[in-house]
């Protein structure tokens, strides 16, 4: 596996991440709000590797395009 290819997987695993806070709203008990925390926290962490980890993989990407081929 390549380095485009690990900061390709990580840029998803972060918009995995953000994506967790669109289904706090169906949660619903005692336990709603320490959810809804854990999902905002979540959201930051996978807005940081989206955007860290896509910013590499283009960085990666136009560096030196021949080092990249398999």
């Amino acid at each position: 596996m390549n380095k485009i290819q690990k900061h390709l997987y990580s840029f998803v695993i972060g918009i995995g991440f953000m994506s967790l806070s669109f289904f706090s709203e169906k949660v619903t008990g005692s336990f709603k709000e320490l959810i809804d925390f854990v999902n905002s926290f979540l959201f930051y962490i996978g807005y940081g590797m989206a955007v860290t980890f896509g910013i590499l993989a283009m960085m990666k990407l136009y560096e030196d395009p021949g080092e990249n081929k398999q």
